[in-house]
């Protein structure tokens, strides 16, 4: 149980008091979630019982006449005014400044204005709370049993079945949390302050491994050893001051008064004073509201970078977790009783069991750490189960530890002794096999293990044990290390044929998807399948584990041929012992249908097979399995039904071998066969990886949603076809063109002349098509989009104008010629007006007049009069592919203003411009403002009417404004001359334009977001945040994201020193900062008149160009400052630097994401700039109905993205399962939804329908510039197969774009800036906005990824360059001479460098460019993949001239070397590998390289050089440097903390190795030392297990990862062991046996290493001798 200690100290000082608790653990099960939210909803639904009591109570009080204080009027209520069309009284209640004029005109309490505020007798005592915890575990657990996701592959479902009924009912752990708090709490009773420090800890459980593996990682110290995350927060409650505040909710101060209420007054004031003092308690109250400190703050900060490891397997516990307590939420009642059954279970579960799938029986003899009952050992017999407890003293020992669960206490075997093990004994006489040895099993971690069970002379034998976590019980299971898989949808018998047999022997029968393990006899023998009971011969030929992949098997049963496909996968299991595992079977043979055929068309398609006399149909989507057929070619007959009233038919040809790019299938009108005109050509995608998958798409689905009769002619061709309009389930046009890349067609409405052609190869791309027929111009919308299955696209034609009817009642739309298209409610119509005048008129039905013209042409919301309190909204959206003119009821907001008068005695006159029709504004008044002429000019003309005097203005209603003039009468307020004052602001949604005499209400309306006091404040600031994202199945690291902090920044103090609330810190330009620095450092600066700084103690002080203290700083790697306030939210959030690593090795490209930084000039004279910002304000109205969002900017600097494809395929691969056969079924699914609801499921008319809106008064999104880099390298043995789905996926979405895939290097993308200014839109409207601004963007830019290519030499690269350039050459030494001559001198060397840089080095990149593609394309030719890795590692971007030449020439020597020698070389390495097939496979090689390697070194010898000039004369400084070096995963699979010492020396080990100079194995890294350090260099000397190794590391090798040749290397087992190693003050000697040349040669040889000071000469001996000993 939990403890705790409390101390307290009580004085006439205070309380002083600590509390210290040694351990918390908190369970967290989805049983206590669903308790919990049973007894939230208990208490709800009790509040709501009282609350509706308490309603009931006050009715029927409102029925006996008592009088009740009212409460706050509702949205509704205001938004539905008695009159929209007459002015009315105006209600000051709504305005609380308006109120507070109201209170200084009735008097104030003199008492509370003159009272002061009462201060305590007494000093106030000190409070103070110690509190320390010092460890918290929580543990995130669920019961396995009920939700297990973790199986045996090699259980078949009755061994599933039978553990499932004898499992641990015992709960397992998902995520765990690790934490300590050590704080302090100050003054609770009056002004409560606290701190706490927080260390954290967060792991989650692999289930597959049965360990605990790190979320967010401890911090690696400078020693090499960990401590948690450490979090620090600050406190602060500032509580209200209570004299400043009003008895506003005390009803027994209100009274009736002439039906207003008033505040009691205990003491009333004679007026003038009481006026003149209300106004200023109002005043002062405002004014100094916005500066007192929060109610509530709250500050996070952090010295430490936030390290968060995410796998494959984490994401798995993250979505079963979700799943789980998702589940426990939305239970209700009696989800959290136990059953007793389960209670029994819970407790007498075994932690161990294992499974015999032997056919032998096994003998068990359990370990010291088991409980052992009834006997030492127990027999478990085949297909049964025996289990296993660990003992008590175990238990306890184990929980002593710090273990979460009995499930996970033998589970991490790096950090613990824990050895559980088994010995188990293969009873083999049984079988007619020999008796075997016993073998011990270790069983304290989950995985595959390979155990060879010895006997006598033989080693033919051999089982894997396959531990893994089932329920709460780790399960061993015995098994065969062969298996079969079925993965058709037949019975499949199993046969073997051992050596001297007359017949096979029959083993076994599959059903569907099931699996079976071989037994041990016939692991070596071949097999063969035939599908059960249905008389077919055993299928040819035999297969076994070392069959080649993909093998096709027949059985045969007179002339029908029944196939299948046998797939050999290799099993990843661990070998115990000795041996090697290429001579012993670990392998699973997968049994897969010869073809799968699928439809991916939108109607039914049918198809016979030979032998067959009837069709068998496929639905949208589905596949099915072919069996019966042979390996010989034959035609398929093909029939698609009901494709408009016809049967479409033709012949599909199934060959072994097909092209991916299939000739396309000519279906043709049933019966009309002798035609030459096809009706639809179907395209077949042809994928052979598993089994040979056909698929039958076309390249376009046409929907014609115009309601008009279509006629497309695709360009260049003579045919045509009609498109019919379709009904609210589209039936889609199906069409595919013969010559692809001619995608262009031209489209004719009914009798109209065609439209322009335009192409439908882009998806995304959208635009309006005009068809002219007389004088109607029929206007369409198109739409491109790329359906889910990525192979075909979905052409949308439309309406461009379409009319969506959302009112209550029905409305007629007509043009200026009189065409009527009547709209009932919730109706959506097409509009096609008559002429081109963009005006439409609206009527109510029934009515005989027209409302007023609207003109649709732009975007923009109407308000139309349709009575006296009844009016209209229609609201015109315009985008590209569609006008949505919807027609609403009246809501809050719609009117262009409500104008208010609150001035006495002048009144005012209205009128829209350029209009006759004026509205007369009396004083006290109101009046709902719309536009008469709607077509007209959008601007409101008031005046003033006193007599003669008048005083007019213009106001669009499109900004807050304010201003003042005169009162024309001479008086107005409080009978004193004055000036009439104007506000236009936004109530909610509602445009307000307010008149008042009095400035203190004028000035408050304006200002009535500046000065709420603030009530909770959090900030946030975080160096950093680093993410590194782990393949845990192939234990590799993928990727590694950091957001960092910056360097050093200097701010000068700006502001008066007195008034600490006004001090402000600014931030100084890059050149003042360093500047700074560099004095800071002690060196000497030279001052000028224009910058001076000097010392004044401990401080800096700033004398030009600022005045001021300084102080160094630096920009947070995270900053985020969120405020809430009654009525308002305010954020700002900075992003400093974000930069994203790839990990994999030999990667394309090394830097995917990483921050461009801006010209020199630029950067110098700018304080260092966040890559993003974002800032938020939104305001909310007093009810919470309606939100304003008062600016909304994100700012995101320039950047590279570089993208290799293994890239993009090893973080697939962690974000999905695998590939899912039955993945298009799904899509098809998706798509043929798209297709449904007609217009109204447009995304247009759908953004619309959202009636939550908002008043977005400045929205902001920075341009992007994205310089983008793309390579077909995969890296890391990346396998990068051209039919992956993920890879098909990347080729479609440049197909569609209308690329063809290639290498691309530097293609700079420019996208233009977004921007809403005083707009009403829903969300769904901003968003669909924002994504159409972008997408067009993108689409405008495509010209740059075509001629940014590398085959073409990146043609737009260079004009870009030499443009740039050559502006920077005039630019760059203006700016200098702007600032000084020594900046002129600058700025002239800059833009020389520029310019050269632009179009010399341009020149020299495309050249290179070109030669590189050319280059590549030779190395291809050579038909050695070998060869094409070693020329792209030679191809790594060199450094400067120097490097390029050096490159380039080993290219030419190792081209002509390569190419002579291969001609004899080639040939031997084939015969070795492949015998006499490889022999002539070799002698084409060879044949092949005498030509391309010579002429392939050529040309890469030119590239190399121009690239080498290139980057000589680069002058950009976006250069990429290696977060941190890559992270080692061990063998064992088990992610552990990252070390950078093991990870860097890892690298090291990997670079050696690509040396080839070091002999292999070479060992597991062990330790490195740092030996000596060079200008360019360090050495190091690297230990493994074999080697000690000294190795040479430029700086630059975390970058470029170069093959580092050794200086020099020794066997551990080399050290003179009569010689130990020995360490003096800064040096450490070795020696070393070495084979003699000569017999005058030396037999040992010493190495005599300077070291870097005695500690570390001292630590490397100690190592060293303790590795000596060992060995």
């Amino acid at each position: 149980p939990a403890s705790a200690s409390l101390n307290l100290t009580q004085s006439s000082a205070g309380i002083v008091s600590s509390v210290e608790v040694p351990s918390i653990v908190i369970n967290i099960e989805p049983n206590f979630v669903t308790l919990l939210m049973g007894v939230l909803n208990t208490l709800q639904q009790r509040q709501s019982k009282i609350d509706e009591e308490e309603k009931a109570a006050e009715e029927a009080a409102a029925k006996e006449g008592k009088k009740k204080r009212p409460s706050h009027r509702s949205r509704k209520a205001l938004l539905i005014p008695r009159s929209l069309w007459n002015p009315t009284p105006v209600n000051k209640k709504r305005w609380y400044y308006i109120r507070g004029e109201a209170l200084a005109e009735i008097g104030t309490d003199v008492d509370d204005a003159d009272s002061p505020r009462q201060t305590p007798d007494h000093e106030q005592q000190q409070e103070l709370l110690d509190f320390n915890i010092q460890t918290i575990n929580i543990v995130i657990q669920h019961d396995a049993a009920a939700h297990s996701s973790a199986s045996l592959v090699a259980a078949s479902s009755k061994s599933l079945a039978l553990l499932d009924s004898e499992s641990a009912r015992l709960m397992v752990p998902l995520l765990g949390l690790r934490s300590g708090i050590t704080g302090s709490l100050r003054d609770w009773s009056s002004q409560l302050k606290g701190s706490v420090d927080l260390s954290v800890e967060a792991s989650y459980f692999n289930r597959k491994l049965a360990a605990w593996e790190p979320l967010i990682e401890p911090v690696e110290t400078v020693s090499y050893t960990y401590r948690p995350y450490l979090l620090s927060a600050q406190l602060e409650m500032n509580l209200p001051d209570d004299s400043d505040g009003d008895d506003d909710n005390d009803d027994e101060h209100y009274e009736d008064t002439d039906g207003l209420q008033r505040k009691k007054k205990k003491k009333r004031a004679k007026p003038k004073e009481g006026k003149a003092k209300a106004k200023q308690i109002v005043r002062h109250h405002r004014a100094t509201e916005s500066q007192q400190p929060p109610l509530l703050g709250l500050s996070v900060t952090s010295k430490d970078l936030l390290q968060l490891t995410v796998t494959k397997s984490c994401i798995q516990v993250l979505q079963l977790t979700g799943e789980i307590f998702g589940e426990a939420v939305s239970a209700t009642g009696g989800a959290c009783d136990v059953p007793d059954g389960a209670a029994k279970k819970k407790k007498t579960g075994d932690q161990y069991r294992v499974l015999n799938q032997l056919e032998v029986d096994v003998l068990i003899k359990p370990g010291p750490t088991f409980l052992v009952e009834g006997g030492a050992s127990q027999c478990v017999k085949p297909n049964s189960t025996a289990g296993f407890q660990l003992t008590d003293e175990e238990m306890r020992k184990r929980r002593r530890q710090g273990t979460l669960s009995s499930a996970t206490t033998s589970t991490n075997t790096r950090h613990s002794a824990i050895s559980d093990e088994l010995i188990m004994t293969v009873c083999g006489s049984q079988k007619g096999m020999p008796e075997f040895t016993s073998i011990t099993v270790p069983v304290h971690r989950c995985g595959r293990f390979y155990h060879a069970l010895p006997q006598k002379g033989k080693d033919s034998y051999g089982i894997v044990v396959q531990v893994d976590l089932i329920g709460a019980s780790k399960v061993i299971a015995l098994r065969s290390p062969l298996q079969v898989h079925n993965h058709t949808e037949m019975e499949i018998e199993v046969l073997c044929r051992l050596p001297g047999a007359p017949r096979p022997v029959p083993i076994c029968k599959l059903d569907s998807h099931d699996s079976y393990n071989m037994p041990l006899t016939f692991t070596t023998a071949p097999m063969q399948f035939t599908p059960a009971g249905l008389g077919y011969t055993l299928s040819e030929p035999a297969s076994s584990w070392k069959s080649s992949a993909g093998q096709r098997i027949e059985s045969k049963k007179g002339d029908s041929v029944f196939s299948m496909r046998v797939r050999i996968e290799e099993e990843q299991v661990v070998l115990m012992g000795p041996g090697t595992l290429s001579t012993m079977p670990h392998h699973v043979l997968h049994l897969n249908p010869a073809v799968v055929l699928q439809n991916l068309l939108p109607y039914v398609l049918s198809y016979k097979l030979p032998n067959q006399s009837s069709y068998a149909l496929l639905t949208p989507g589905a596949r099915k399995h072919l069996y019966f057929v042979g390996k010989q070619s034959f035609n398929m007959p093909l029939l698609v039904e009901d494709y408009f009233y016809t049967t479409l038919e033709g012949a599909l040809s199934v060959e072994e071998r097909l092209e991916r790019s299939h000739k396309p299938i000519t279906m043709k009108v049933q019966g009309q066969a002798d035609t030459k005109q096809s009706v639809v050509e179907l395209c077949v995608e042809y994928l052979l990886v598993d089994t040979l998958e056909l698929a039958i798409y076309v390249d376009y689905w046409i929907i014609n949603q115009a309601e008009q009769l279509m006629k497309v002619k695709p360009y260049d061709v003579l045919s045509s076809f009609f498109a019919p309009p379709t009904a609210a389930v589209a039936t889609p046009i199906m069409y595919s063109f013969r010559k692809k890349g001619k995608s262009k067609v031209e489209v004719s409405v009914g009798r109209s002349r065609p439209s322009a052609s335009f192409s439908m190869d882009t998806a995304g791309s959208e635009g309006i098509l005009k068809c002219q027929e007389g004088k109607t111009i029929f206007e369409l919308g198109v739409k491109v989009v790329l359906s889910h299955f990525n192979l075909t696209k979905i052409v949308y034609f439309t309406p461009y104008n379409l009319i969506c009817n959302y009112s209550k009642v029905e409305v007629h739309a007509a043009d200026t010629e009189g065409s009527i298209v009547e709209l009932p409610t919730d109706a959506v119509k097409p509009f096609y007006p008559s002429t081109q005048t963009n005006v439409v008129r609206l009527k109510v039905a029934g009515s005989e007049d027209y409302l007023k013209d609207i003109n649709f042409s732009k975007s923009g919301t109407t308000l139309l009069k349709t009575g006296d309190a009844s009016a209209l909204v229609v609201n015109v959206d315009v985008s590209n592919a569609v006008t949505v003119i919807t027609v609403e009821d009246y809501f809050g907001g719609a009117a262009p203003a409500r104008i208010e008068n609150y001035c006495k005695r002048t009144s005012f006159t209205l009128q829209q411009k350029d209009d006759d029709e004026v509205v007369s504004l009396n004083p006290g008044c109101q009046y709902f403002f719309s536009w008469n002429n709607p077509t007209g000019i959008r601007e409101l003309i008031w005046s003033t009417v006193d007599g003669d005097a008048k005083h007019s203005a213009n106001e669009d209603l499109m900004q807050n404004a304010r201003g003042n003039f005169d009162s024309p009468n001479g008086v107005e307020f409080n009978g004193k001359p004055g000036k009439i004052y104007w506000v236009s602001l936004i109530d909610g949604l509602q445009r307000v334009l307010l008149f008042t005499p009095n400035q203190f209400v004028a000035d408050q309306a304006f200002e009535r977001d500046l000065v709420e006091r603030i009530n909770q404040d959090f900030n946030v600031e975080l160096p950093g945040i680093g993410v590194s994202l782990v393949n845990n199945a192939t234990s590799t690291e993928v990727m590694y994201m950091a957001i960092t902090s910056s360097g050093a920044i200097w701010q000068v103090e700006r502001g008066s020193v007195k008034k600490e609330g006004l001090k402000k810190w600014k931030t100084l330009t890059v050149s003042e900062c360093l500047k700074v620095e560099k004095y800071y450092d002690g060196a000497v600066v030279e001052m000028s008149n224009d910058f001076k700084i000097q010392r004044e103690g401990p401080d800096l002080l700033m004398v030009k160009p600022h005045k001021g203290r300084l102080r160094r700083s630096f920009n947070q790697g995270i900053s985020l400052h969120l405020t809430l306030s009654d009525h308002q939210t305010k954020l700002s959030a900075s992003v400093n630097k974000i930069q994203i690593d790839n990990q994999l090795l030999d990667a394309g490209f090394p830097g995917v994401l990483f921050p461009v930084p801006p010209p020199k000039t630029v950067a110098l004279q700018t304080a260092p700039k966040p890559f993003i910002e974002l800032s938020l304000m939104q305001n909310v109205s007093e009810d919470g109905s309606a939100k304003q969002i008062k600016y909304l900017v994100l700012l995101i600097q320039a950047m590279h993205i570089k993208v290799d494809i293994g890239f993009v395929m090893a973080i697939l691969n962690i974000f999905t399962s695998g590939m899912d056969p039955d993945r298009r079924v799904a899509q098809v699914e998706k798509s043929m939804q798209m297709l449904q609801g007609g217009l109204s499921s447009t995304a247009a008319v759908q953004a619309v329908q959202n009636d939550t809106r908002t008043f977005y008064d400045y929205v902001h999104l920075s341009p992007l510039k994205v310089t983008i880099s793309f390579s077909l390298h995969a890296a890391d043995k990346v396998l990068v197969d051209s039919r992956d789905p993920y890879v098909e996926l990347l080729v479609s979405l440049l197909h569609s774009v209308g690329v063809t895939l290639s290498e691309a290097s530097d293609i700079q993308l420019k996208m233009a800036f977004f921007e809403v200014d005083s707009e009403v839109m829903t969300q769904s409207q901003l968003v669909s906005s924002i994504t159409n601004h972008y997408k067009t963007q993108a689409i405008n830019q495509l010209y740059v990824l075509v001629l940014g290519l590398d085959v073409l030499g990146n043609p737009f690269g260079l004009v870009r360059g030499f443009k740039d350039g050559l502006v920077d050459l005039f630019y760059e030494p203006y700016q200098g001479a702007v600032q000084g001559p020594e900046e002129f001198a600058q700025g002239l060397l800059l833009g020389g460098r520029s310019f050269m840089e632009g179009s010399v080095g341009g020149i020299f990149g495309a050249v290179g460019r070109i030669a590189g593609a050319i280059g590549g394309g030779f190395a291809r030719l050579t038909l050695d993949d070998k060869f094409i890795e070693e020329r792209r590692r030679r191809q790594a971007e060199p450094k400067d001239a120097a490097s390029g030449v050096i490159e380039g020439s080993k290219s030419l020597v190792m081209g002509l070397f390569d190419g002579v020698t291969g001609i004899v070389r080639k040939p031997v390495e084939g015969a070795l590998a492949e015998g006499a097939e490889g022999f002539f496979k070799g002698v084409g090689k060879g044949l092949l390289g005498v030509v391309a390697r010579p002429v392939g070194g050529v040309i890469d010898f030119a590239g190399n050089t121009f690239e080498g000039f290139k980057k000589q004369i680069e002058l950009s400084d976006d250069k990429w440097v290696r977060l941190r070096a890559r992270r080692h995963l061990h063998q064992d699979g088990v992610v552990t903390p990252f070390s950078s010492s093991v990870s860097f020396g890892y690298m090291i080990i990997a670079a050696v190795l690509r040396s080839e100079t070091v002999s292999l194995p070479i060992g597991d890294f062990v330790f490195q030392q740092l030996v000596s350090t060079t200008k360019d260099a360090q050495y190091i000397l690297v230990v493994t297990s074999r080697y000690i190794i000294l190795v040479e590391l430029p700086f630059s090798f975390m970058n470029v990862e170069e093959s580092i040749k050794p200086e020099w290397y020794f066997l551990l087992t080399d050290f003179e062991r009569s010689k130990p190693p020995t360490a003096g003050p800064d040096y450490i000697e070795m020696t070393f046996k070495v084979k003699p040349l000569t017999i005058f040669s030396k037999s040992i040889e010493v190495k005599k290493l300077k070291m870097p000071n005695a500690e570390a000469a001292k630590t490397t001996q100690k190592r060293l001798l303790a590795m000596l000993l060992k060995k």
